[in-house]
């Protein structure tokens, strides 16, 4: 086996009775040992019905025990996951599995009941069928250079990019950040990042494996999770959590556990935040209130983790000081370029999605620019100053004007749309559409006819709270729509 696979289950393998994977949702908890036990069966249950190494397979599932066992069966035994949201359009649905081609797809029974697909390879995926499941012998014939997980971003196009990572550099880096850090086999994670993005992948789940620890298995974030966060904390003895902005505000807010504030003073080792900018006065705050510092963290889904600051004397508004294994520099503009050694293997190529496009790998070689505007201070800190990249960052999850532009115009009463982010106090952006309509159409209605065709088209971080009706938007000499314009308008 490669080597950081066989350090990831040599660790996990390592703990023995102690527990190492608790799902929260299912009240269940796993030993090293019977973690172990049940990852082994699954992969051998995948190779049984026929599947081969570096087939791929996407999972549309929630968080939860039955998703995790199905991540790291995928390590295991050499397949490639592809995590996709059990609530994504189904326009965006098809275009992933057109361009990615699964050999098998995995949700929850009633999900896969009411999916409208026509895969006749689409399978039922639960705890249930995982614990009943043979354990067996598996035949290592895995390579250094497997592909192991294929992520959609949205990116600054409209159509989402699949990015393609290998295990040996997602686990590498996923080592190099705990040992940055010092974490290691004290650790327990609260794990409530949306396992389809790479935060819940790579930084919830893989880093405390790899480094010994416990991850603990929460649902998605969500207000109402806020609720019962702190005590999912104490009550867990948790000692570390990854946070967006949006979800520390939440956290802070609906704060009325008594003894939370006691807790975090005494046990809380890391507070990590990444995925959006985090406002300083956040920061403060937090700080504030539970005498543990928010610890900025910077990665992109194609680079990984890349940054993070340090708690013995960090900097609110930096990212914090970059990893030794990673190169960064500016360009004469002020992106900021990186050279690392877990940089992406590449994009899928719609033209040819059996292997990353090479045009693209080449640029993971060096330099990579990040669409990120950059400073670096006397100390070395890095602070991301502004975006290059035309993005709206809601909560923390990137979403593309270009791509909610094209649903507006795919609607027979739109003629033209443009998308620009409006300030939001709790989620940071949000996306806000001017409109002119086509010829004859009334205005009457047509608001709610266009949430109601998002709704069915766009995930929900990107439907506009507003629509602006306009008799024309304005455009330059080639007829391009001047988004600085209405920009000005929303300041205003």
């Amino acid at each position: 086996m490669s080597p950081f696979r066989q350090l990831l289950f040599e660790r996990i393998a390592a703990r023995g009775d102690s527990d190492t994977l608790i799902g929260l949702s299912e009240q269940r908890r796993l030993s090293g040992k019977g973690l172990l036990d049940r990852i082994d069966a699954v992969a051998v249950a995948l190779a049984a019905s026929g599947l081969e190494r570096q087939d791929r397979i996407m999972a549309m599932l929630p968080n939860g025990m039955a998703f995790s066992i199905l991540y790291l069966a995928c390590l295991r035994g050499g397949y490639t996951i592809i995590p996709a949201s059990p609530d994504a359009p189904p326009t965006d649905l098809a275009y992933m599995m057109q361009l990615v081609r699964p050999k098998i797809i995995f949700a929850e029974e009633a999900s896969a009941r009411a999916i409208r697909i026509s895969e006749s390879h689409l399978k039922p995926w639960s705890l249930k069928i995982v614990d009943g499941l043979d354990s067996g012998t598996l035949h290592d014939n895995l390579e250094p250079d497997d592909v192991f997980s294929i992520t959609f971003t949205s990116g600054s196009t409209s159509r989402p990019k699949a990015v393609v990572h290998r295990a040996e550099s997602m686990l590498a880096n996923a080592e190099a950040f705990n040992r940055f850090i010092g974490a290691g086999p004290e650790t327990r994670m609260l794990h409530l990042m949306p396992m389809y993005y790479m935060a819940g992948i790579l930084n919830t789940l893989l880093c405390p494996l790899i480094g010994g620890g416990c991850t603990v298995l929460n649902e998605a974030f969500t207000a109402r999770t806020g609720l019962s966060f702190w005590r999912r904390v104490i009550d867990n003895k948790i000692d570390t959590f990854w946070l967006s902005p949006t979800m520390a505000q939440v956290v802070i807010k609906l704060d009325r556990t008594s003894d939370s504030i006691a807790y975090a003073r005494e046990f809380l080792r890391f507070c990590l935040i990444g995925t959006a900018a985090l406002p300083p006065w956040l920061f403060h705050k937090f700080y504030e209130m539970y005498q543990v510092p928010l610890l900025q963290s910077y990665g992109l889904s194609e680079l990984l983790l890349l940054t993070v600051d340090r708690g013995d004397n960090p900097k609110p508004g930096s990212v914090g000081f970059r990893m030794p294994e990673v190169e960064m520099k500016l360009a004469s503009d002020g992106e900021l370029l990186v050279s690392t050694p877990f940089a992406f293997a590449g994009y899928l190529d719609p033209e040819n999605a059996d292997m990353p496009d090479s045009a693209t790998s080449a640029l993971t070689r060096k330099d990579m620019p990040t669409g990120d505007l950059a400073e670096f201070d006397a100390d070395g800190r890095v602070t991301i100053t502004g975006r290059k990249k035309d993005l709206i960052i809601v909560g923390g999850i990137n979403v593309s004007p270009t791509a909610i532009e094209h649903v507006l115009m795919s609607h027979g009463a739109v003629r033209q749309a443009a998308v620009l982010a409006v300030a939001d106090t709790l989620y940071g952006e949000k996306p806000v559409a001017f409109i002119s309509l086509a010829e004859n159409v009334d205005r009457n209605g047509i608001e709610q006819a266009l949430e109601a065709y998002v709704a069915v088209n766009l995930p929900e971080a990107a439907r506009p709270i507003r629509y602006i009706l306009r008799d024309s938007l304005p455009t330059g000499p080639t007829g391009k729509i001047q988004k600085q314009h209405l920009a000005g308008e929303i300041a205003s």
